[in-house]
């Protein structure tokens, strides 16, 4: 049976680390998951030079419809992107809703430091400017079973 996992968390926080790890060890089990990154839809479109959110609404478009095709191949379907606010988990939960599928979300709590750590080592166009992971970091709200979650686990 399908299942969304939302990751939340602010960049460097080990959302992508944690969806490689979780799909490889799926992959293993020989069980059915897809992880679907944001980012790597970004990074497919954009060009040297290119701003960094150029194509935005048309990543928001492709990110949800990714989503919507594996989980109508009934597969556990990780969310990989910040998801850091109420509003941004909304669509995500909706269509939860529209397969029938429980959707739960994994709150990545990282201390700031390390957020801006790990973000330090990163190279090229994955390195989040220092700025945007600070007000990333201290925009995030923590989800809530009320947003229609079926589980929630926190990772500090």
């Amino acid at each position: 049976m399908g299942r969304l996992i939302i990751l939340i968390g602010a960049p460097g926080s080990g959302k992508s680390y944690w969806a490689k790890l979780f799909d490889m060890s799926q992959h293993i089990m020989d069980s059915r998951c897809a992880v679907v990154s944001r980012d790597e839809i970004r990074f497919s479109k954009l060009q040297d030079g290119d701003d960094y959110f150029k194509y935005e609404d048309e990543v928001k478009k492709e990110y949800l419809n990714k989503i919507r095709e594996e989980l109508a191949k009934d597969k556990i379907v990780v969310a990989d992107a910040t998801h850091l606010t109420k509003k941004s988990r909304k669509p995500l939960i909706k269509i939860g809703k529209e397969f029938n599928v429980d959707v739960d979300g994994i709150y990545f709590a990282t201390g700031l430091k390390e957020c801006i750590r790990r973000n330090n080592e990163r190279k090229g166009r994955r390195k989040v400017p220092l700025s945007v992971v600070k007000k990333m970091y201290f925009s995030a709200q923590e989800p809530q079973y009320s947003e229609g979650f079926a589980f929630i686990s926190r990772k500090e």
